[in-house]
């Protein structure tokens, strides 16, 4: 289990918590208390996830969603036909969300690889993000 949170007087403050499995190398779940709230900051857009001590740079890299067709090649072979290249098929979301999050500093501190699963980009940026975005259609 992992704490995100900050350190202020000496203290750590908790805002999430990742069980990350450090052997399968994938997050299980994450666990923060959510207080309501009226507005949402906008994401971050130039916000980046950062890795974490937990992985190396080489299981970092396939996060990144330019990666991803190259990690499909080397498990299903050189023909493999499940994503073309270049194809936003898989990508990744939050487990605790940055919208659940009131200021800048605590929504910059989901962006972190140990937070993220792999998820289908036309749900996480669909109706997903519609959802978490609170916007209407």
């Amino acid at each position: 289990m992992y704490s995100i949170g900050h350190k202020i007087d000496g203290k750590f403050l908790t805002l999430y918590d990742v069980c990350y499995d450090t052997t399968a190398l994938r997050a299980r779940f994450s666990q923060a208390r959510i207080y309501p709230k009226k507005i949402n900051l906008p994401r971050p857009l130039d916000k980046l996830f950062s890795p974490s001590p937990v992985m190396s740079p080489f299981h970092a890299n396939s996060f990144f969603k330019g990666e991803i067709y190259d990690r499909f090649k080397k498990i299903y072979g050189e023909r493999q036909n499940y994503v073309a290249n270049g194809a936003e098929v898989i990508n990744r979301g939050h487990l605790t969300a940055s919208s659940d999050f009131l200021f800048e500093d605590q929504l910059s501190s989901t962006y972190k690889l140990v937070n993220v699963v792999p998820q289908f980009a036309s749900i996480n940026s669909g109706n997903w993000n519609i959802i978490e975005s609170g916007a209407s259609t």
